[in-house]
Parts: C-alpha cells; sequence; structure tokens
C-alpha cells in the first residue's frame, strides 16, 4: 500500500475532524465543516454547541505515504492517510474527514487501516464518505496528543484534484456538551496529469533533508545528502497547508551542511522545512517548540 500524508494539502480532498463528547462512537455524518455542510458546533448536533472553531494549521496535521506536503495523487493509487492532533488541554480527540472534487462530489474511496482498524470507521450519508473515530479511538497516544491512520483509494477515470476536509475536536473530558474546541482543516492535492510541476531535471524527495534537534527551537543543523552544488541553497519554513510562512537565515554553509537560525515568531506547531538549490528541491518536516 502506498502511504499518503494528509496534513494538510495533498489532493483537493476536503477533510474535516471533529471529536463529540457526547457522541464517543463517531461524529455525525457531514460535520466537517466541507462546503456544504456543518460542525459539531451547531446546535443541530447537539454535541459541541459553544465549541470554538478555529484555524487547524498549528494543531491538525495530515500526511499521505509520510508526506507533508505531496506534490499530487495518481488514478487507481493506493495510499496511507496520517491524521494528527496536537492540543495540550484536550483530555480526548476526535475527528472527521471527506474527500471532495472540485464539483464538492466525492471522491475515491475511503479504506480501513491494515493494522489497529479499531480506532476508526468509515459512514456514508447522502452521497458523501467519511472516516471517523470510534469509542476506541478516542483516548490520546500520548499526553495532549492523537492520530489515526486509514487509507484512501484513488478514483480511476476523475482527474480533479482532490480536497480532504477535515475537523478535529479536543475535548475537556467532563462528559458534557460545552467546553470542547474544534480545529478545521482542508489539504488540497492535484491529479498529477494537471501538473506541470513534474519536470525530469526537478529532484523532490520528501525526508532528504536530515534535520537535528527536530523538534527544534531556534537553531538546526541541516545535512544535505544529494546536493553537490556551489550555489547556496535557499531555506523557509511551510505550513501543513503549503503556504510559506518564512524565510529561513543561514547562519553557515559548509559543503553539504547548513546551521540555521529559526524565526522566533513562529508559532509552537508541525510544519515543513524546505529547501531550494536550483532544479533540486527538498523537504523535510520540522516541529518547532520553543
Amino acid at each position: 500500500m502506498k502511504k499518503i500524508v494528509f496534513l494538510s494539502s495533498l489532493f483537493f480532498v476536503a477533510v474535516t475532524v471533529a471529536y463529540l463528547g457526547a457522541k464517543s462512537s463517531g461524529a455525525h455524518p457531514g460535520s466537517t465543516g466541507a462546503p456544504g455542510e456543518k460542525t459539531c458546533a451547531d446546535a443541530i448536533t447537539g454535541c459541541h454547541e459553544d465549541a470554538t472553531i478555529s484555524n487547524g494549521t498549528n494543531v491538525n496535521s495530515i500526511s499521505i505515504n509520510d508526506n507533508l506536503q505531496p506534490e499530487y495523487y495518481q488514478n487507481d493509487s493506493v495510499y496511507t492517510i496520517n491524521l494528527r492532533i496536537q492540543e495540550s488541554t484536550g483530555k480526548r480527540f476526535g475527528f472527521e474527514i471527506v474527500a471532495l472534487d472540485d464539483k464538492n462530489l466525492n471522491i475515491g474511496k475511503f479504506l480501513p487501516p491494515v493494522i489497529n482498524n479499531k480506532r476508526t470507521q468509515i459512514i456514508s450519508n447522502a452521497g458523501r464518505s467519511y472516516v471517523t473515530h470510534t469509542s476506541a479511538g478516542i483516548s490520546p497516544t500520548t499526553t495532549g496528543e492523537n492520530e489515526w491512520t486509514f487509507g484512501w483509494q484513488a478514483p480511476h477515470d476523475n482527474q480533479s484534484a482532490v480536497h480532504f476536509y477535515y475537523i478535529t475536536n479536543a475535548c475537556n473530558g467532563d462528559a458534557k456538551n460545552t467546553g470542547d474546541k474544534l480545529y478545521k482543516s482542508v489539504l488540497n492535492v492535484p491529479n498529477k496529469l494537471n501538473t506541470n510541476n513534474v519536470d525530469d531535471n526537478t529532484t523532490n524527495v520528501e525526508g532528504s533533508l536530515h534535520v537535528f534537534p527536530n523538534p527544534a527551537s531556534n537553531i538546526i543543523n541541516v545535512t544535505i545528502p544529494v546536493l553537490n552544488s556551489v550555489n547556496i541553497p535557499l531555506f523557509s519554513i511551510v505550513d501543513v497547508q503549503g503556504n510559506t510562512i518564512s524565510t529561513v537565515e543561514i547562519i553557515s554553509y559548509v559543503g553539504n551542511s547548513a546551521i540555521l537560525s529559526l524565526p522566533n515568531q513562529i508559532p509552537n506547531g508541525t510544519y515543513i522545512l524546505r529547501m531550494n538549490n536550483n532544479s533540486i528541491t527538498l523537504h523535510q518536516k520540522l516541529v518547532i517548540s520553543h
């Protein structure tokens, strides 16, 4: 099974994740906040009626085949998606995700995980398919964090981008439907047939950068094993939605090694460190913790 990481813009698939304190068996279908959908904060569900709904950029992450920023997907391919929430105040967590095409129609097919398949479930409603948590999947994997893994099979002939809309829920664990937090995100991934960035002269390899320490607060050491050039590369920080947050200052650069100074203004969270040097682009996941 190919691995896909949703962490927030791979296919233009809509993914929304939400946790229902009053409904630990799974989110209501259609609660992702995707086009035409509400969330669990809407009174109609009665689940988290006073919950705040925030952008999930610094809380949610999604990866496809361990890639936080996939460039495209290929028809008929099967991917592994990992969805993660980091919220220090959460006692229990939930989510819901949906994959939509450019016309807001269901695209592809969700698949249960090969292992540890009791933490998620596939549900459907009104022509849309969702993955959400089960009662066994609400407990944190570690303090203040939870993650879920499942599969997605790309469509056979639909050439649309895939939009993963998802919403996560950080529940305070008081067994009431108040005081919880919802975080909305979307990961957009184009179809390979519609991309212009697949070039034989360009290398884009996730994980080719070696970063230490990671997590990091201010200074990181980066090794670039495949680089053999006299040109000094450019480094930048990208969020899981694919947005460039900041460039990164190079303190020193010798051979294939660089020492970088991370910008102090970047909030704690999961990001992507991107390096570009003419025709070579490399990435690595970077957790910033000040």
